[in-house]
């Protein structure tokens, strides 16, 4: 072998190892590599595999061949060790992960690859569905308590203002119980039916005044003054815990089996009092707690409602904020008016 071929051999090794060396670096940097080396190396690396072959071939000294073979399978770019090998592979590309879209028509996006762009669309489409279908759903289950809620309220300004219909539920207290039991079946037979439309409709408002009954019949134990003062408390709590929850960060799901065990604690509690009453300081204290309560039930179902809640369960999303209403409006009354009884 001529010192013109190791001449030769020499400057194509020093070339491909530059170029070699370029690839490398701009690995590890995560750069786009330069198209120029890209489409030489292929060239580069064949042309001097080719020759140093070819020199192989014809010299005569086997220190020399074995020499060659070790540098032709040393500058194999592609890791591959099998010298008869002619299909070497295209260098891979590097690209920072931008968000944008690389040669082969995939998104680079929170710097993984290979995320299909229609795959990407079709789950943003899907979201956007979802939060139009829940934003749906809370409109629904706000319309129907608002409807809820004006029926309630003008049955207890016609039991709290007209003298006649106030003085008839309370000569007749035993309406006063039927009427929580029939709210009691109604409540029942609602949840049962509770996704037939629209008999799920009519049972919810049918159910609706039946507890207006029993309200209307518990305010007009009291005075206008305390009414509007309990209303208007009732209202500003409840502004006050929406705003609250839907601001928060937190998740709230988890106070569900809390809350039910403190429930049944002051259905026990109250049964108790209805039996063997207590002084006028303890029963005050006993509706102080139930306001917490359900201020903690209020802030529950508001945040399932827009969050976890199934948007086919209206009627029972309904339901639960109007029982909360109704509860904390009712101890805020009896508050207000056993103070007010007890400083008089």
């Amino acid at each position: 072998m001529t010192e013109k071929s190791y001449d030769t051999d020499n400057k194509h090794i020093a070339q491909l190892s530059q170029n070699v060396e370029e690839v490398q670096m701009q690995k590890v940097h995560n750069a786009p590599l330069d198209s120029s080396v890209q489409y030489q190396l292929e060239p580069l690396v064949n042309q001097s595999r080719d020759h140093l072959f070819k020199n192989v071939s014809t010299a005569s000294s086997p220190t020399e061949s074995s020499h060659n073979e070790s540098v032709s399978r040393g500058i194999n770019i592609s890791g591959s060790h099998d010298q008869n090998e002619k299909n070497w592979p295209t260098p891979p590309t590097y690209s920072r992960s931008d968000g944008k879209h690389t040669d082969d028509g995939h998104l680079m996006e929170a710097g993984l690859s290979g995320v299909n762009a229609t795959e990407i669309d079709e789950v943003k489409e899907g979201l956007q569905t979802d939060k139009q279908i829940r934003m749906a759903f809370v409109r629904k289950v706000y319309f129907l308590l608002s409807l809820q809620l004006l029926c309630t309220v003008l049955i207890s300004v016609l039991f709290t203002v007209n003298k006649t219909v106030s003085d008839y539920v309370q000569n007749h207290p035993a309406l006063f119980f039927i009427s929580w039991i029939l709210a009691l079946i109604a409540l029942v037979v609602l949840f049962w039916q509770r996704k037939r439309y629209p008999l799920n409709i009519v049972l919810l408002f049918t159910f609706t005044l039946i507890a207006s009954y029993s309200i209307g019949t518990v305010v007009s134990m009291y005075s206008a003054k305390i009414v509007i003062q309990s209303l208007l408390i009732t209202l500003g709590v409840f502004v006050a815990l929406q705003v609250f929850t839907l601001q928060s960060k937190f998740d709230f799901s988890s106070w569900g089996p809390f809350l039910y065990a403190f429930l049944w604690a002051l259905i026990v509690t109250m049964m108790i009092g209805f039996i063997l009453p207590f002084d006028r300081s303890f029963h005050i204290l006993i509706s102080a707690g139930a306001a917490l309560l359900f201020s903690a039930y209020i802030i529950y179902d508001t945040y399932m409602i827009f969050k976890r809640m199934n948007p086919e369960e209206y009627i029972v999303a309904v339901v639960e904020l109007y029982l909360d209403i109704l509860n904390i409006f009712a101890v805020i009354t009896t508050i207000i008016g056993g103070t007010c009884e007890a400083s008089s």
